[in-house]
């Protein structure tokens, strides 16, 4: 969440332009270690979504919807805190605009076990590696 936080607020700056080099090579690479703590994989559901309720102004419609789903919903989902699988999605649905993609990701996060997640993620990154190959 901190990449994300920077990047909000440099945006404010009318003097700040985002721009993305036209290529489709891999700038950087970023290595996930599955076991390795950050402060974003650390950060419980509640303060996320305060966060992102306290930058609800700088996000568009589809911005909010995809960061409640993914980043909130996520962390709810391995908190096991059932009593907000509903009410993420009601609120992505009213404060935003979800995409059918998130909220089938959302659904995934709280129904499918990380382990057959990670091993499915596996699966069709080494499909999609062949496909591009």
């Amino acid at each position: 969440m901190e990449d994300l936080d920077w990047i909000l607020r440099v945006t404010q700056d009318p003097r700040v332009q985002v721009l993305f080099p036209p290529t489709d090579e891999p700038l950087a690479v970023w290595n996930m270690d599955a076991g390795r703590e950050r402060l974003s994989s650390t950060t419980g559901w509640k303060a996320k979504l305060a966060w992102a309720n306290a930058r609800r102004a700088w996000l568009t419609p589809r911005g909010y919807a995809g960061l409640l789903l993914n980043h909130v919903g996520q962390t709810a989902a391995r908190q096991w805190s059932w009593r907000v699988f509903f009410k993420l999605p009601v609120e992505a649905w009213r404060g935003g605009e979800p995409s059918v993609h998130e909220l089938a990701t959302y659904c995934g996060y709280w129904l499918v076990p990380d382990t057959l997640a990670r091993r499915l993620a596996g699966w069709f990154a080494r499909l999609h590696g062949q496909w591009h190959s």
